[in-house]
C-alpha cells in the first residue's frame, strides 16, 4: 500500500517533534550562558523556532 500524502506529513511531525524533544533537552542542560552573547546557544533556540514553526506548518484541518 502506497503511503498518503496525510502519512508523510504524519511522519515529518514524529520527526520535528523528536528534534524539538532534542534540542530542548540540550538547551535544558547548556551551562548557564551569557544572556545574548553565547552563540551555540542562541543557534539552538533559533533551531527549535524554526521546528516550532516547521510543526505549525504542518498542522493538518482535520
Amino acid at each position: 500500500m502506497a503511503a498518503t500524502v496525510v502519512d508523510h506529513v504524519t511522519s515529518a511531525r514524529a520527526a520535528l517533534l523528536d528534534a524539538k524533544a532534542e534540542l530542548t533537552r540540550e538547551i535544558r542542560n547548556y551551562p548557564a550562558p551569557v544572556s545574548g552573547q553565547d552563540a551555540e546557544f542562541n543557534d539552538l533556540l533559533a533551531r527549535r523556532t524554526r521546528i516550532t514553526a516547521a510543526l505549525k506548518a504542518l498542522e493538518l484541518d482535520e
